[in-house]
Protein backbone atom coordinates (compact mmCIF):
# COMPACT_ATOMS: atom_id res chain seq x y z
CA UNK A 1 0.00 0.00 0.00
CA UNK A 2 1.34 2.81 -1.14
CA UNK A 3 0.90 6.57 1.18
CA UNK A 4 -0.34 9.58 -1.18
CA UNK A 5 1.98 12.42 -1.38
CA UNK A 6 1.22 14.90 0.78
CA UNK A 7 2.77 19.01 0.06
CA UNK A 8 0.81 20.39 3.09
CA UNK A 9 3.24 20.85 6.31
CA UNK A 10 1.10 19.72 9.36
CA UNK A 11 1.39 20.10 12.99
CA UNK A 12 1.82 16.73 14.79
CA UNK A 13 -0.84 15.97 17.46
CA UNK A 14 -1.40 18.49 20.26
CA UNK A 15 -0.47 15.23 23.08
CA UNK A 16 3.33 16.24 22.10
CA UNK A 17 2.33 19.75 24.02
CA UNK A 18 0.29 17.98 27.27
CA UNK A 19 2.73 15.22 27.24
CA UNK A 20 5.33 18.00 28.73
CA UNK A 21 3.22 20.21 30.54
CA UNK A 22 1.53 17.23 32.31
CA UNK A 23 5.47 17.14 33.80
CA UNK A 24 5.99 20.58 34.81
CA UNK A 25 2.52 20.64 35.89
CA UNK A 26 3.06 17.54 38.27
CA UNK A 27 5.98 19.61 40.25
CA UNK A 28 4.16 22.81 40.70
CA UNK A 29 0.69 20.58 42.41
CA UNK A 30 3.90 18.38 44.14
CA UNK A 31 4.97 21.41 45.75
CA UNK A 32 1.38 22.81 46.47
CA UNK A 33 0.02 20.03 48.14
CA UNK A 34 3.66 19.23 50.49
CA UNK A 35 2.98 22.77 51.58
CA UNK A 36 -0.84 22.19 52.98
CA UNK A 37 -0.35 19.19 54.40
CA UNK A 38 3.62 19.73 55.83
CA UNK A 39 3.19 23.71 56.59
CA UNK A 40 -0.72 24.39 56.55
CA UNK A 41 -0.38 27.27 59.76
CA UNK A 42 1.84 28.95 56.49
CA UNK A 43 -0.83 28.41 53.91
CA UNK A 44 -1.96 32.15 54.11
CA UNK A 45 1.52 33.27 53.21
CA UNK A 46 2.39 30.48 50.32
CA UNK A 47 -1.14 31.76 48.50
CA UNK A 48 0.15 35.22 48.75
CA UNK A 49 3.40 33.83 46.76
CA UNK A 50 1.71 31.90 44.53
CA UNK A 51 2.16 35.14 41.79
CA UNK A 52 5.52 33.70 41.54
CA UNK A 53 4.37 30.14 40.52
CA UNK A 54 1.93 31.60 37.94
CA UNK A 55 4.52 33.49 36.18
CA UNK A 56 6.88 30.54 36.51
CA UNK A 57 3.37 28.47 34.96
CA UNK A 58 2.50 30.81 32.23
CA UNK A 59 6.28 30.86 31.10
CA UNK A 60 6.48 27.15 30.38
CA UNK A 61 2.98 27.27 29.10
CA UNK A 62 4.01 29.84 26.34
CA UNK A 63 7.29 28.07 25.53
CA UNK A 64 5.75 24.30 24.76
CA UNK A 65 2.59 26.09 22.96
CA UNK A 66 5.66 28.09 21.04
CA UNK A 67 7.24 25.07 20.35
CA UNK A 68 4.46 23.01 19.18
CA UNK A 69 3.36 25.46 16.64
CA UNK A 70 6.36 25.70 14.70
CA UNK A 71 6.92 21.99 14.72
CA UNK A 72 5.65 21.13 11.58
CA UNK A 73 5.93 18.06 9.41
CA UNK A 74 5.33 16.33 6.14
CA UNK A 75 5.44 12.83 4.87
CA UNK A 76 5.93 12.00 1.49
CA UNK A 77 7.26 8.98 -1.12
CA UNK A 78 10.52 10.05 -0.35
CA UNK A 79 10.65 10.54 3.81
CA UNK A 80 9.73 12.38 6.82
CA UNK A 81 10.25 16.28 6.58
CA UNK A 82 10.36 18.38 9.62
CA UNK A 83 10.63 21.57 10.40
CA UNK A 84 10.95 23.13 14.15
CA UNK A 85 12.71 25.53 16.04
CA UNK A 86 11.50 29.01 17.68
CA UNK A 87 14.58 31.15 17.25
CA UNK A 88 16.80 29.07 15.15
CA UNK A 89 14.61 27.33 11.72
CA UNK A 90 15.66 23.35 11.37
CA UNK A 91 14.77 21.55 8.41
CA UNK A 92 15.62 17.90 7.75
CA UNK A 93 14.70 14.65 5.49
CA UNK A 94 14.83 11.18 6.76
CA UNK A 95 14.65 8.89 3.74
CA UNK A 96 12.76 5.69 4.68
CA UNK A 97 14.99 3.56 2.55
CA UNK A 98 17.76 4.70 5.53
CA UNK A 99 15.07 3.74 8.23
CA UNK A 100 16.91 1.57 10.31
CA UNK A 101 13.86 1.17 13.26
CA UNK A 102 10.58 2.26 14.02
CA UNK A 103 8.39 2.46 17.04
CA UNK A 104 4.87 2.84 17.54
CA UNK A 105 3.72 3.53 21.50
CA UNK A 106 0.42 4.47 23.07
CA UNK A 107 -0.84 4.02 26.27
CA UNK A 108 -4.00 4.76 28.39
CA UNK A 109 -3.74 8.63 28.43
CA UNK A 110 -2.96 8.43 24.76
CA UNK A 111 -5.35 6.57 23.82
CA UNK A 112 -8.11 9.33 25.38
CA UNK A 113 -6.89 11.78 23.22
CA UNK A 114 -6.66 9.66 20.23
CA UNK A 115 -2.75 10.25 20.11
CA UNK A 116 0.05 7.59 19.36
CA UNK A 117 3.52 8.46 19.12
CA UNK A 118 5.70 7.58 16.39
CA UNK A 119 9.61 7.25 16.40
CA UNK A 120 12.08 6.19 13.94
CA UNK A 121 15.56 5.80 14.18
CA UNK A 122 18.91 5.46 11.21
CA UNK A 123 22.03 4.50 11.16
CA UNK A 124 23.49 8.06 11.96
CA UNK A 125 21.27 8.41 15.15
CA UNK A 126 22.57 10.14 18.38
CA UNK A 127 22.39 7.72 21.49
CA UNK A 128 19.53 7.59 23.46
CA UNK A 129 17.73 9.98 21.20
CA UNK A 130 15.62 9.34 18.07
CA UNK A 131 15.85 10.84 14.98
CA UNK A 132 12.02 11.99 14.77
CA UNK A 133 9.74 11.14 17.52
CA UNK A 134 6.51 13.02 17.30
CA UNK A 135 2.63 12.38 18.52
CA UNK A 136 0.06 11.90 15.25
CA UNK A 137 -3.52 10.75 15.42
CA UNK A 138 -4.08 7.16 15.48
CA UNK A 139 -4.84 7.57 11.75
CA UNK A 140 -2.37 9.13 10.77
CA UNK A 141 -0.10 6.39 12.36
CA UNK A 142 -1.48 3.88 10.58
CA UNK A 143 -1.04 5.43 7.50
CA UNK A 144 2.71 5.44 8.26
CA UNK A 145 2.52 1.83 9.43
CA UNK A 146 0.69 0.44 6.63
CA UNK A 147 3.72 2.57 4.22
CA UNK A 148 6.31 0.87 5.97
CA UNK A 149 4.45 -2.75 5.93
CA UNK A 150 3.69 -2.57 2.12
CA UNK A 151 1.20 -4.70 0.38
CA UNK A 152 3.33 -8.17 1.67
CA UNK A 153 2.55 -11.49 3.89
CA UNK A 154 4.00 -12.26 6.77
CA UNK A 155 6.86 -15.12 6.35
CA UNK A 156 6.61 -15.97 10.16
CA UNK A 157 4.96 -15.51 12.94
CA UNK A 158 5.58 -16.48 16.65
CA UNK A 159 3.00 -15.94 19.88
CA UNK A 160 4.06 -15.84 23.22
CA UNK A 161 2.31 -18.40 25.32
CA UNK A 162 0.93 -16.60 28.39
CA UNK A 163 2.99 -19.17 30.62
CA UNK A 164 5.87 -18.32 29.13
CA UNK A 165 5.49 -14.38 29.84
CA UNK A 166 4.37 -15.59 32.95
CA UNK A 167 7.90 -17.74 33.45
CA UNK A 168 9.81 -14.80 32.48
CA UNK A 169 7.55 -11.72 34.37
CA UNK A 170 8.66 -14.19 37.01
CA UNK A 171 12.76 -14.30 36.17
CA UNK A 172 12.71 -10.66 35.12
CA UNK A 173 10.98 -9.20 38.43
CA UNK A 174 13.55 -7.16 40.60
CA UNK A 175 12.31 -6.12 43.68
CA UNK A 176 13.67 -2.89 44.15
CA UNK A 177 11.05 -1.87 40.99
CA UNK A 178 7.90 -3.05 43.31
CA UNK A 179 9.72 -0.96 46.56
CA UNK A 180 9.91 2.13 44.79
CA UNK A 181 5.73 1.75 45.03
CA UNK A 182 5.31 0.49 48.14
CA UNK A 183 8.18 3.08 49.59
CA UNK A 184 5.62 6.02 49.33
CA UNK A 185 2.80 3.72 51.16
CA UNK A 186 5.01 2.19 53.89
CA UNK A 187 6.30 5.80 55.28
CA UNK A 188 2.65 7.39 55.39
CA UNK A 189 0.90 4.49 56.12
CA UNK A 190 -0.24 6.13 59.69
CA UNK A 191 -1.54 9.10 58.03
CA UNK A 192 -3.51 6.87 55.49
CA UNK A 193 -4.58 3.92 57.79
CA UNK A 194 -4.96 6.07 60.98
CA UNK A 195 -3.21 5.91 63.86
CA UNK A 196 -5.73 3.37 65.41
CA UNK A 197 -5.83 1.02 62.82
CA UNK A 198 -1.69 0.87 62.61
CA UNK A 199 -1.84 0.19 66.38
CA UNK A 200 -4.64 -2.53 66.19
CA UNK A 201 -2.23 -4.09 63.02
CA UNK A 202 0.91 -4.09 65.78
CA UNK A 203 -0.80 -5.29 68.03
CA UNK A 204 -2.09 -8.08 66.23
CA UNK A 205 1.46 -9.47 65.11
CA UNK A 206 2.64 -9.00 68.22
CA UNK A 207 0.43 -11.78 69.38
CA UNK A 208 1.24 -13.81 66.35
CA UNK A 209 5.04 -13.34 66.95
CA UNK A 210 5.20 -17.01 68.76
CA UNK A 211 4.09 -18.67 65.70
CA UNK A 212 6.94 -17.22 63.51
CA UNK A 213 9.69 -17.57 66.44
CA UNK A 214 8.71 -21.28 67.15
CA UNK A 215 9.64 -21.56 63.18
CA UNK A 216 13.05 -20.08 63.80
CA UNK A 217 12.42 -16.89 62.08
CA UNK A 218 12.56 -13.53 63.55
CA UNK A 219 10.04 -11.14 63.32
CA UNK A 220 11.78 -8.61 61.50
CA UNK A 221 12.92 -11.83 59.10
CA UNK A 222 9.79 -12.71 58.58
CA UNK A 223 8.63 -8.38 57.55
CA UNK A 224 11.59 -8.63 55.74
CA UNK A 225 10.88 -11.21 53.91
CA UNK A 226 7.29 -10.25 53.44
CA UNK A 227 8.51 -6.70 52.19
CA UNK A 228 10.70 -8.37 49.41
CA UNK A 229 7.58 -10.90 48.38
CA UNK A 230 5.13 -8.10 48.06
CA UNK A 231 7.42 -6.04 46.04
CA UNK A 232 8.62 -8.72 43.46
CA UNK A 233 4.91 -9.48 43.00
CA UNK A 234 4.56 -5.73 42.14
CA UNK A 235 7.22 -5.77 39.75
CA UNK A 236 6.33 -9.36 38.40
CA UNK A 237 2.72 -7.34 37.93
CA UNK A 238 4.31 -4.52 35.93
CA UNK A 239 6.93 -6.95 33.75
CA UNK A 240 3.54 -9.31 32.63
CA UNK A 241 1.62 -6.14 31.54
CA UNK A 242 4.38 -4.81 29.16
CA UNK A 243 4.89 -8.14 27.87
CA UNK A 244 1.56 -9.56 27.14
CA UNK A 245 0.07 -10.62 23.89
CA UNK A 246 3.93 -10.38 22.67
CA UNK A 247 4.18 -11.57 18.93
CA UNK A 248 6.70 -11.48 16.17
CA UNK A 249 6.36 -11.41 12.66
CA UNK A 250 9.17 -10.96 9.99
CA UNK A 251 7.19 -9.14 7.28
CA UNK A 252 9.61 -8.77 4.12
CA UNK A 253 12.69 -6.38 4.83
CA UNK A 254 11.20 -5.90 8.64
CA UNK A 255 10.90 -7.83 11.63
CA UNK A 256 7.60 -6.61 14.15
CA UNK A 257 7.23 -7.20 17.31
CA UNK A 258 4.19 -5.78 19.46
CA UNK A 259 3.54 -6.20 23.15
CA UNK A 260 1.70 -4.87 25.96
CA UNK A 261 -1.91 -4.76 27.37
CA UNK A 262 -2.43 -1.29 29.05
CA UNK A 263 0.66 0.55 26.92
CA UNK A 264 1.02 -1.06 23.38
CA UNK A 265 4.62 -1.03 21.32
CA UNK A 266 4.68 -2.07 18.14
CA UNK A 267 8.53 -2.00 16.69
CA UNK A 268 9.66 -2.36 13.40
CA UNK A 269 13.16 -3.63 12.87
CA UNK A 270 15.12 -3.56 9.88
CA UNK A 271 16.67 -6.81 8.69
CA UNK A 272 19.96 -5.49 6.91
CA UNK A 273 20.62 -3.24 10.47
CA UNK A 274 20.60 -6.36 12.84
CA UNK A 275 24.30 -6.63 14.36
CA UNK A 276 23.94 -9.21 16.68
CA UNK A 277 21.18 -11.86 17.84
CA UNK A 278 21.90 -13.43 20.77
CA UNK A 279 20.03 -16.46 22.77
CA UNK A 280 19.71 -15.75 26.45
CA UNK A 281 18.94 -18.51 29.33
CA UNK A 282 19.62 -17.53 33.11
CA UNK A 283 20.14 -20.69 35.72
CA UNK A 284 16.36 -20.73 36.18
CA UNK A 285 15.31 -21.13 33.02
CA UNK A 286 18.05 -23.42 31.90
CA UNK A 287 16.73 -25.76 34.86
CA UNK A 288 13.26 -25.04 32.92
CA UNK A 289 15.13 -25.48 29.82
CA UNK A 290 13.89 -22.82 28.20
CA UNK A 291 15.20 -20.06 26.21
CA UNK A 292 14.77 -16.32 24.94
CA UNK A 293 16.29 -14.21 21.93
CA UNK A 294 17.27 -10.29 21.81
CA UNK A 295 18.40 -8.39 18.96
CA UNK A 296 21.08 -5.19 19.10
CA UNK A 297 20.46 -3.11 16.08
CA UNK A 298 22.94 -0.57 14.51
CA UNK A 299 20.33 1.82 15.86
CA UNK A 300 18.98 1.41 19.51
CA UNK A 301 17.27 4.80 20.62
CA UNK A 302 15.99 5.11 24.22
CA UNK A 303 13.72 1.78 24.25
CA UNK A 304 16.49 -0.37 23.18
CA UNK A 305 15.72 -2.78 25.88
CA UNK A 306 12.16 -3.23 24.87
CA UNK A 307 12.30 -3.69 21.16
CA UNK A 308 15.67 -6.00 21.42
CA UNK A 309 13.30 -8.95 22.53
CA UNK A 310 12.27 -10.88 19.59
CA UNK A 311 11.10 -14.14 21.50
CA UNK A 312 9.91 -14.96 24.97
CA UNK A 313 10.73 -17.75 27.02
CA UNK A 314 9.97 -20.77 25.48
CA UNK A 315 11.49 -24.24 24.34
CA UNK A 316 15.34 -24.94 22.83
CA UNK A 317 13.76 -25.91 19.42
CA UNK A 318 10.79 -23.08 19.22
CA UNK A 319 13.97 -20.23 19.93
CA UNK A 320 16.40 -21.53 17.99
CA UNK A 321 14.42 -22.76 15.11
CA UNK A 322 12.62 -19.32 15.20
CA UNK A 323 15.58 -16.75 15.16
CA UNK A 324 16.76 -18.88 12.34
CA UNK A 325 13.37 -18.11 10.44
CA UNK A 326 13.32 -14.79 11.12
CA UNK A 327 16.45 -13.46 10.91
CA UNK A 328 17.82 -15.50 8.34
CA UNK A 329 21.28 -16.22 10.06
CA UNK A 330 21.68 -19.64 10.78
CA UNK A 331 22.55 -21.56 14.24
CA UNK A 332 24.71 -24.43 13.45
CA UNK A 333 28.00 -24.52 14.81
CA UNK A 334 31.16 -25.45 12.86
CA UNK A 335 35.16 -24.69 14.03
CA UNK A 336 33.93 -24.84 17.91
CA UNK A 337 36.71 -24.16 20.02
CA UNK A 338 36.49 -24.20 23.38
CA UNK A 339 37.31 -22.43 26.39
CA UNK A 340 41.13 -23.74 27.33
CA UNK A 341 41.49 -26.55 29.87
CA UNK A 342 41.86 -26.32 33.75
CA UNK A 343 40.29 -22.94 33.23
CA UNK A 344 37.86 -23.22 35.65
CA UNK A 345 38.94 -21.48 39.25
CA UNK A 346 39.21 -18.08 36.70
CA UNK A 347 35.59 -18.13 36.24
CA UNK A 348 34.40 -19.12 40.09
CA UNK A 349 37.21 -17.55 42.13
CA UNK A 350 35.01 -14.57 43.04
CA UNK A 351 31.77 -16.41 44.16
CA UNK A 352 34.61 -19.20 45.86
CA UNK A 353 36.34 -16.58 47.50
CA UNK A 354 32.97 -14.83 49.35
CA UNK A 355 31.68 -18.39 50.10
CA UNK A 356 34.35 -19.18 51.93
CA UNK A 357 34.36 -16.10 54.30
CA UNK A 358 30.49 -16.47 55.13
CA UNK A 359 30.80 -19.86 55.69
CA UNK A 360 34.20 -18.85 58.28
CA UNK A 361 31.39 -16.29 60.09
CA UNK A 362 28.68 -18.37 60.45
CA UNK A 363 31.23 -20.90 61.92
CA UNK A 364 32.39 -18.45 64.13
CA UNK A 365 29.41 -16.78 65.03
CA UNK A 366 27.78 -20.17 66.34
CA UNK A 367 31.58 -20.55 68.18
CA UNK A 368 31.60 -17.15 70.16
CA UNK A 369 28.11 -16.03 69.88
CA UNK A 370 28.38 -12.25 68.71
CA UNK A 371 26.09 -12.12 65.97
CA UNK A 372 22.22 -11.73 66.58
CA UNK A 373 20.10 -14.61 65.14
CA UNK A 374 18.35 -12.26 62.91
CA UNK A 375 21.80 -11.52 61.35
CA UNK A 376 23.06 -15.12 61.40
CA UNK A 377 19.58 -15.82 59.26
CA UNK A 378 20.80 -12.59 56.60
CA UNK A 379 24.01 -14.21 56.19
CA UNK A 380 22.35 -17.73 55.64
CA UNK A 381 20.08 -16.18 52.98
CA UNK A 382 23.87 -14.52 51.41
CA UNK A 383 25.28 -17.73 51.12
CA UNK A 384 22.70 -19.06 49.54
CA UNK A 385 23.02 -16.45 46.59
CA UNK A 386 26.50 -17.00 46.74
CA UNK A 387 26.08 -20.68 46.13
CA UNK A 388 23.93 -19.93 43.50
CA UNK A 389 26.60 -17.69 41.90
CA UNK A 390 28.81 -20.23 42.17
CA UNK A 391 26.79 -22.73 39.94
CA UNK A 392 26.08 -20.04 37.87
CA UNK A 393 29.69 -19.85 36.97
CA UNK A 394 30.57 -23.21 36.77
CA UNK A 395 27.86 -23.30 33.86
CA UNK A 396 28.85 -20.41 32.70
CA UNK A 397 32.68 -22.44 32.18
CA UNK A 398 31.01 -25.26 30.16
CA UNK A 399 28.74 -23.15 28.36
CA UNK A 400 32.15 -20.96 26.93
CA UNK A 401 33.32 -21.47 23.48
CA UNK A 402 33.11 -19.92 20.00
CA UNK A 403 32.49 -20.61 16.19
CA UNK A 404 31.66 -20.21 12.96
CA UNK A 405 29.31 -20.79 10.48
CA UNK A 406 28.46 -19.65 6.64
CA UNK A 407 27.42 -16.26 8.13
CA UNK A 408 28.18 -15.21 11.12
CA UNK A 409 30.72 -15.73 14.47
CA UNK A 410 29.14 -17.69 17.22
CA UNK A 411 30.51 -16.90 21.04
CA UNK A 412 28.82 -18.38 23.79
CA UNK A 413 29.59 -16.47 26.58
CA UNK A 414 28.43 -14.64 30.23
CA UNK A 415 27.04 -11.40 31.17
CA UNK A 416 26.08 -11.04 34.87
CA UNK A 417 23.69 -13.95 35.66
CA UNK A 418 23.22 -14.67 32.18
CA UNK A 419 24.17 -17.24 29.49
CA UNK A 420 24.18 -16.06 26.05
CA UNK A 421 25.16 -17.38 22.71
CA UNK A 422 25.88 -13.98 20.36
CA UNK A 423 25.40 -15.06 16.42
CA UNK A 424 27.55 -11.96 14.96
CA UNK A 425 27.53 -11.54 11.32
CA UNK A 426 30.67 -11.03 9.32
CA UNK A 427 29.97 -7.64 7.82
CA UNK A 428 29.22 -6.25 11.48
CA UNK A 429 32.28 -7.06 13.21
CA UNK A 430 34.96 -4.14 13.05
CA UNK A 431 37.34 -6.03 14.59
CA UNK A 432 38.46 -8.94 17.26
CA UNK A 433 40.84 -8.21 19.83
CA UNK A 434 42.89 -10.96 21.60
CA UNK A 435 45.01 -9.73 24.97
CA UNK A 436 46.21 -11.65 27.55
CA UNK A 437 47.33 -11.59 31.24
CA UNK A 438 50.59 -12.89 31.98
CA UNK A 439 49.61 -15.93 33.90
CA UNK A 440 47.80 -16.47 30.39
CA UNK A 441 50.51 -15.66 28.24
CA UNK A 442 52.50 -18.40 30.10
CA UNK A 443 49.93 -20.31 29.49
CA UNK A 444 48.83 -19.54 25.80
CA UNK A 445 45.62 -18.12 26.83
CA UNK A 446 43.66 -15.38 25.99
CA UNK A 447 41.20 -13.12 26.47
CA UNK A 448 38.81 -12.45 23.15
CA UNK A 449 36.85 -8.63 22.86
CA UNK A 450 34.63 -8.38 19.28
CA UNK A 451 33.90 -5.30 18.54
CA UNK A 452 30.26 -4.83 16.57
CA UNK A 453 29.46 -1.93 14.64
CA UNK A 454 26.57 -0.14 16.68
CA UNK A 455 25.63 3.55 17.24
CA UNK A 456 27.95 3.54 20.80
CA UNK A 457 30.94 1.47 21.37
CA UNK A 458 29.50 -2.33 22.13
CA UNK A 459 31.75 -5.70 22.42
CA UNK A 460 31.47 -9.42 23.50
CA UNK A 461 33.63 -10.87 25.46
CA UNK A 462 35.09 -14.28 26.32
CA UNK A 463 37.84 -15.10 28.32
CA UNK A 464 39.95 -18.02 28.76
CA UNK A 465 40.61 -19.05 25.36
CA UNK A 466 43.31 -21.17 23.78
CA UNK A 467 45.36 -18.47 21.97
CA UNK A 468 46.83 -20.38 18.59
CA UNK A 469 43.45 -22.23 18.48
CA UNK A 470 41.51 -18.84 18.07
CA UNK A 471 43.59 -17.13 16.08
CA UNK A 472 43.27 -20.00 13.39
CA UNK A 473 39.68 -19.45 13.55
CA UNK A 474 39.43 -15.73 13.35
CA UNK A 475 41.69 -16.10 10.36
CA UNK A 476 39.75 -18.79 8.47
CA UNK A 477 36.97 -16.29 7.68
CA UNK A 478 39.18 -12.62 7.25
CA UNK A 479 38.22 -11.28 10.80
CA UNK A 480 40.92 -8.53 11.67
CA UNK A 481 42.83 -9.45 14.70
CA UNK A 482 44.18 -6.85 17.18
CA UNK A 483 46.79 -8.64 19.76
CA UNK A 484 47.93 -6.77 22.76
Amino acid sequence: MRMEKDDRFKRTHPYSMLRHIKIYAVLLVLTIVQQIFLRPDELAAFIGSLGLNAFYVLTVLFYFITEYTNRVCRMTDAGFEVKSGIFFKRQYIIPYRKMCSAMFYTNIISMLFNAESVSVDTAGGVRRKYDFSAYFSRKKANEVRNFIEGDKEPEFIFRSRITSIILMSAFWANPVTGIIFMVPVISNVNRILGSETVQMIIMGSINQQWKVIAMWISPAAALLAAIILLSWAISMLNVFLRYVRFKSVRLGEYIITSKGLLTRTRSYTRVSCISSVSIDQSLFMKLLKLKSCTVTMISAGRQKGDRSLLFSADSYDTVQNGMTSITGIPNEERSVVKRAKMSLFSYIYYPLIIFIVLLALIILSYRFRFIANSMRLLLYIFIFIVVWWLMFRMFAYSHSRIAVNDKCLIVCTFKKMTLKKHYIPFEMIQYAELNHSPFQKRKKKCTMIVSVYSENKRSVKIKQLPREAAVRLLSSKDIVIVEK
